[in-house]
């Protein structure tokens, strides 16, 4: 029975190293992909804003220009165009702002003053992030999906088109159990057999 369980094992065993394998891979693959997509729109200039609170017929560029005049004291810079993204169906949150500076000087000034939102009474709660690619969204949601599973030890992952993501999880015990169990049956038949035979 320790042999068919060692065996059982080791056939497990490689078929997760070859999962992890084929995800490292089209991972890799995404990363070169993203290498060529990233240089078709310019996005250097453009920061994202989140919680940034939501009201209705909002000029958001002026929403915007007052939180980098109000939030961050950055008096003499404004953004040359703004966006507000629909919200996902149930968040409740408000839709994320793309907001594209003036210049790559003035976003560095944002970023840097960023921090100064969390001592504000009507900002608190508002985040600003440099915005990125989709397909390097996707690459990073993939490798915290990655992260957190390998320090977890769960390693049942599986690439759903250009995503990582994590299978049902695998009832190890039960199919142990139920191999064991199987073969203790086999092997009480044939002591059985043996017995009727008269053997030992």
């Amino acid at each position: 029975m320790d042999a068919r369980l060692d065996v059982f094992k080791e056939s497990l065993k490689a078929e997760v190293t070859a999962d992890i394998a084929d995800i490292n891979a089209k991972v890799s693959s995404m990363s070169t992909q993203s290498t060529y997509i990233s240089s078709e729109e310019d996005i250097s200039r453009n920061i994202v804003i989140r919680n940034l609170p939501y009201s209705n017929n909002e000029r958001i560029d002026s929403k915007v220009n007052q939180l980098i005049r109000d939030g961050l004291k950055l008096g003499h810079v404004s953004v040359a165009s703004a966006e507000r993204k629909i919200a996902q169906e149930g968040n409740s949150r408000p839709g994320v702002v793309i907001a594209t500076l003036k210049s790559n000087a003035d976003k560095k000034k944002v970023m840097t003053s960023k921090r100064e939102l969390r001592n504000h009474k009507s900002y608190s709660s508002v985040y600003i992030n440099h915005d990125q690619h989709k397909s390097e969204r996707i690459m990073a949601d993939n490798f915290r999906a990655i992260l957190s599973a390998l320090k977890k030890g769960d390693t049942n992952l599986s690439v759903q088109g250009s995503r990582v993501v994590r299978n049902e999880p695998r009832d190890i015990y039960r199919s142990e159990h139920v191999q064991q169990r199987d073969f203790t049956h086999g092997h009480t038949q044939d002591q059985s057999r043996d017995w009727a035979r008269g053997g030992t």
